[in-house]
């Protein structure tokens, strides 16, 4: 025997040693889950721009550039473009949409900010004033992307809400946005109208039946003065709930309650929730909380009967805002790896019950962020830095790109949930017109850096014959992890925003049992 032979015999024995150890100290558990090789009857279509991203508007300029493109930010989303061919649909709004006030004369954004607390290190404006450059910088988003741009209707000012419109609709109109493929969607008229007695910008009176009537002849008023009533122009999101049930604002009220039967109502294409996993001031919230497979799924099948009620009426129904935790997220849980655990099947599980898009809400500096666009002259939780923290994405990016790729780039797309026995693991198939695309594989248990003892592992079984796989994992350190994530071997941690690292995937044999280990996913696409 070589030389060569004999090493080669010596490393094949200590790889059979240790796998053998590690097999025997580590806690496996096997799942057969039956993949259905074409889409089952009622499963629903998928929009390739199902993970989008909803902007607080105060900083907008930050996010895209000013005088030039922040790259940094444009680059994080044509990682995400790259993987199903449409970049992810901006909605630019939130709290300070109703804040926000338009002067022809302004070469910048003036915004005033209420003092930072403890509980709200990064405040939204107060006022913003903008002028024409702040819409025009649509223009430097990737080609192909979609907006939905937010107007002022809670300061009850017809006049602003006017100057606004007509600003927004000529920046579309601007060679320069159009030449960059870019495009106005829809427009959004007023945030959360459901909380404007709690923010004390309508009497305590106001209630549902006041809404539709303010509402709808303020949109009738701005829509003919702006000029946006045509047939050709942008369609209204209709609603922008906060999910304040009280006094009628709900969804259902909004289908039947005479909303949609005036001439402003007639504008809406989509309806709008707003929805968070839980909020900032309910309590002590655990790690294991937020990606835990039943909570997800008992939040979105609450609004099972708004959605089926919405498409039943030929309207789209979208999360118009959503994320971890309301306020701006939990330290150290919104922006830990469960939030890119959580982000998959969150997304995927409201894709299976009919949403058609979910908006991410960022502002710079909020813990639950996808894509911190900017550096930091303070850390998440209020420290000053000497050395300011440079742009950069935060977990639960990963947890979008995993989404994406899933979806890839098919002209269409059908969605299902595989069916388990596991309280923390998930399955979801993907169909397009030739068959079984994509599975993903979630595992949620935790595993935190408390946590003692070998990672478990649960080996998966698809019953697949006949087929190869490609597998692509979503590498996860430790579930409180803040960093250090990788998809497919690759981190996105980078200056530029862009994958650093060599791409790592393994071809099997879809007969092949799939290990998931607890806190990870794994993407398998077939051919």
């Amino acid at each position: 025997m070589s030389l060569s032979s004999s090493i080669s015999l010596f490393l094949l024995l200590c790889l059979y040693s240790t796998s053998q150890a590690y097999a025997q100290s580590t806690s496996t558990s096997s799942i057969s889950i039956s993949v259905p090789t074409a889409a089952p009857n009622g499963a629903f279509q998928v929009s390739p721009s199902l993970v989008s991203l909803s902007i607080e508007g105060d900083r907008w300029s930050e996010w895209a550039g000013s005088d030039s493109p922040n790259t940094f930010f444009i680059n994080v989303l044509s990682n995400l473009k790259t993987y199903t061919g449409t970049p992810p649909m901006l909605r630019v709004g939130g709290d300070s949409e109703d804040n926000t006030n338009f002067d022809p004369s302004a070469t910048s954004d003036e915004d005033v900010y209420p003092p930072a607390s403890p509980t709200n290190i990064f405040p939204e404006a107060s006022s913003v004033v903008v002028g024409p450059s702040y819409y025009a910088s649509s223009q430097y988003m990737p080609s192909g992307t979609q907006m939905i741009w937010g107007v002022n209707f809670g300061t009850d000012n017809t006049t602003a809400a006017t100057l606004e419109a007509e600003s927004i609709l000529g920046a579309f109109q601007s060679s320069a946005v159009k030449n960059a493929n870019v495009s106005l969607h829809l427009l959004e008229i007023g945030n959360e109208p459901d909380r404007y007695v709690l923010t004390k910008r309508r009497p305590s009176s106001y209630d549902f039946k006041a809404y539709v009537a303010e509402w709808s002849a303020f949109v009738a008023q701005v829509s003919s003065a702006a000029g946006f009533s045509g047939a050709n122009s942008p369609g209204l999101m209709g609603l922008s709930l906060g999910h304040i049930t009280t006094a009628g604002f709900t969804t259902q009220n909004g289908l039947s309650g005479g909303l949609l039967q005036t001439s402003a109502g007639k504008l809406i294409t989509t309806m709008s929730q707003h929805h968070y996993q839980g909020s900032t001031t309910s309590g002590t919230a655990r790690i294991g909380d937020l990606m835990d497979k039943k909570l997800i799924r008992g939040n979105l099948t609450a609004f099972s009967d708004d959605i089926t009620a919405t498409r039943k009426a030929g309207l789209k129904y979208d999360l118009g805002e959503t994320n971890t935790y309301s306020g701006h997220g939990i330290l150290n849980i919104s922006n830990s790896a469960a939030s890119a655990i959580w982000l998959v099947d969150y997304s995927l599980q409201a894709a299976t019950l009919g949403v058609e898009r979910l908006f991410f809400h960022n502002g710079i500096g909020y813990a639950y962020n996808l894509i911190q666009p900017v550096a930091l002259n303070k850390s998440l939780s209020g420290i000053p830095l000497q050395t300011p923290l440079a742009a950069h994405v935060q977990p639960a990016y990963y947890g979008a790109l995993v989404v994406a790729e899933f979806l890839g780039n098919s002209s269409s797309r059908t969605i299902t949930e595989l069916s388990t026995s596991s309280d923390t693991l998930a399955g979801y198939a993907l169909y397009t017109p030739s068959g079984l695309s994509s599975v993903v594989l979630i595992n949620s248990a935790p595993f935190l850096s408390s946590t003692s003892g070998s990672r478990p592992i649960t080996s998966v079984n698809l019953g697949l014959a006949g087929m190869t796989m490609n597998v692509k994992r979503l590498d996860i350190g430790r579930t409180d992890d803040t960093s250090g994530l990788s998809w497919g071997g690759q981190s996105f941690e980078t200056v530029a925003g862009t994958p650093g690292g060599t791409l790592s995937t393994l071809n099997v044999s879809a007969d092949q049992s799939i290990n998931v280990s607890a806190s990870e996913v794994v993407l398998l696409k077939f051919t």
